[in-house]
């Protein structure tokens, strides 16, 4: 079944509906330059703060796998994912790199960091256990990478350069 890809009132063209996650990095860009050309050019609330340059979006997961294993390991991540209080206000992503010499090797990434990095097992159960392990860490690891960006504050280095 095809149709039409809307997201924020932008039209993204026609695509496959059963595969409404983000697949392919051409989609991802279309849709964050969307993103950042639509919404921002909203008026301000009538609170008397200024519009943001940036929208304010999240719980979006950027799939980067290849492989069946790889996109099995993305499916159930974010079904998971999905089940956390906090995971609409997160933008993270989900690469993979094929080997055939050691196995596929998935890692998650977050405000530009890894937090998460492990070798796919060869089968779909373990996987998904594997999913479940990583969505915990992966929520760890962001908590943590929030904390260090509130308590580091240094006049000389960005917050993402440490």
């Amino acid at each position: 079944m095809t149709g039409t890809l809307e997201w924020c009132g932008i039209h993204l063209g026609e695509t496959n509906m059963r595969r409404w996650y983000l697949t392919e990095s051409g989609l991802s860009i279309a849709m964050l330059a969307a993103l950042l050309a639509g919404p921002a050019n909203a008026a301000a609330p009538a609170t008397g703060k200024a519009a943001s340059p940036l929208p304010a979006f999240g719980g979006i997961v950027v799939d980067q796998t290849f492989s069946s294993f790889g996109h099995a390991f993305f499916r159930n991540f974010v079904a998971y994912w999905r089940d956390n209080a906090l995971s609409d206000q997160y933008l993270i992503s989900i690469h993979e790199r094929v080997s055939a010499r050691s196995g596929s090797q998935v890692w998650v990434e977050y405000a530009q960091r890894r937090i998460f990095q492990a070798a796919l097992p060869p089968s779909h159960l373990a996987i998904r256990a594997m999913s479940e392990k990583a969505v915990e860490q992966v929520y760890e690891n962001m908590m943590n990478v929030d904390v260090q960006r509130l308590l580091m504050r240094d006049q000389d280095i960005a917050a993402d350069e440490i």
